[in-house]
């Protein structure tokens, strides 16, 4: 391998070691078995009662709700697990001598992001093989919009990851980060989404303190927007290509940060 990505298959090997990959291809085949095995009631199309194990499970949707479920868990395992092996390095005093070496910071660090882009690609194609088997034996339809949408997910949680990378190099503990990253990504951005709302509800009339927060909006990463790109593509059967790059090029401001951190802290 060019020597310039010497660093990228131990950082893949480190992050299949933080989550296993033989414990997600038993999740997800589990998953399957259980929806193939399963009794369903369909009561239109967009909604249908699953019973697992004689219990009703009613669901109403179009498949957002497994999207739904397993990008919340691609997530957690980038807030959770994915950072640790530079924070290891941090600690033992390892990433100083990597660094001593002909790898420059922003290569160490596009390594680090490349390795999590493909590991949650092996994910997502792991759950997208089976899903396709699942939806093809139990409902005798390829479920290509499903199959779109999971492709579209790790592209979306490599640029959260680009966050997490920053809080975690900025705090540069674990169990910190961890607080302040599942604060942002489940609190704060879906705040700032629904702000016309909060502002209403709080009674803030002052237009000074709504283009502030309009401009802190488009300027830090839409992570709650991300996911409703996912649904819209399940429920419209379409990409919205216009707000996928918008919510994408939110990222580009905390990515030129991360950038100037890494080459102005001393390790």
């Amino acid at each position: 391998m060019n020597k310039k990505f010497g660093m990228l298959p131990f950082f893949i090997k480190e992050n299949f070691f933080q989550a296993p990959l033989l414990l997600w291809i038993i999740i997800v085949f589990i998953t399957s078995f259980i929806i193939i095995t399963a009794r369903i009631e369909f009561h239109n199309s967009n909604y249908f009662t699953i019973y697992i194990f004689n219990q009703p499970f009613p669901v109403a949707d179009n498949g957002s709700i497994w999207i739904g479920y397993l990008y919340n868990i691609l997530l957690m395992l980038c807030i959770i697990a994915f950072p640790k092996p530079i924070l290891e390095m941090i600690d033992k005093k390892r990433i100083s001598l990597i660094l001593s070496k002909p790898v420059s910071r922003n290569n160490f660090i596009l390594q680090n992001i490349i390795s999590v882009a493909v590991c949650l690609y092996l994910y997502v194609l792991i759950a997208a093989f089976f899903f396709s088997i699942t939806a093809i034996v139990k409902f005798s339809t390829f479920p290509i919009y499903f199959i779109l949408s999971l492709l579209i997910l790790p592209l979306i949680l490599t640029a959260v990851y680009i966050i997490i990378l920053q809080v975690t190099l900025q705090f540069n503990s674990f169990g910190l980060s961890v607080l302040v990253l599942i604060i942002y990504c489940f609190l704060i951005t879906k705040a700032l989404a629904n702000r016309t709302s909060f502002f209403t509800m709080l009674g803030i009339k002052n237009e000074l303190i709504k283009r502030i927060v309009d401009i802190i909006f488009y300027v830090t990463p839409r992570v709650s927007e991300s996911i409703d790109i996912l649904f819209f593509i399940l429920k419209q059967k379409a990409i919205n290509l216009c707000r996928l790059l918008g919510i994408m090029f939110s990222f580009v401001p905390i990515s030129l940060v991360l950038i100037r951190h890494i080459n102005k802290r001393q390790f």
